[in-house]
């Protein structure tokens, strides 16, 4: 329970942000449910980002 209401924690892997309607839409439609989406890394994601973190830490660093 989280926040006094039933609760479920999914981990999906997606490729595509137009991939989540799939996932979440039946849980909005089948049990009117609360879905918030929460956007994870892995290393190799956040490698590939590794020369614009650079410039944005450069420039608000």
């Amino acid at each position: 329970m989280q926040e006094g209401a039933r609760t479920a924690f999914f981990v999906v892997n997606i490729t595509e942000s137009s991939e989540l309607p799939r996932i979440v839409e039946p849980l909005f439609l089948a049990f009117n449910a609360s879905v918030e989406c929460f956007p994870v890394m892995i290393p190799d994601d956040l490698a590939a980002a590794g020369p614009d973190l650079g410039a944005v830490a450069q420039k608000y660093g």
